[in-house]
């Protein structure tokens, strides 16, 4: 069995998202399949190869405010439908961030919040 080396726990809620690398103008629509305080992984409208250990920006789109993230990628995977899979961690989060983070967290998946929460 494969040990878990997270930091934080990761949770399934999908927020839509726009994903800029450091370089460049043009912004990647996608959506969250999980996040953390960590960070996240998405589902990218795109089928541009991205290469890890890039920076950039993520803004996700939370139904009430909008936060924009200093990111680096760690990993991507070209998936069917020119769509991109991506994990990225989030640098420097500040406590402000993580306070609307778990506020979100705990209003959009709230049964999955308590059964993750007490299993940590």
């Amino acid at each position: 069995m494969m040990q878990e080396r997270r930091k934080y726990i990761r949770f399934k809620v999908p927020f839509c998202v726009s994903y800029k690398l450091k370089d460049r103008e043009e912004e990647i629509t996608g959506v969250t399949r999980d996040l953390s305080y960590g960070g996240s992984r998405l589902l990218l409208d795109s089928s541009l190869e991205l290469l890890p250990k890039t920076y950039g920006s993520l803004r996700i789109v939370f139904p009430q405010e909008t936060l924009n993230f200093s990111v680096k990628l760690i990993w991507s995977k070209k998936q069917a439908d020119n769509k991109i899979e991506a994990g990225l961690s989030f640098i420097n989060l500040p406590d402000s961030y993580k306070e609307t983070l778990f506020r979100y967290i705990f209003k959009y998946a709230p049964q999955e919040f308590n059964q993750r929460w007490r299993n940590k």
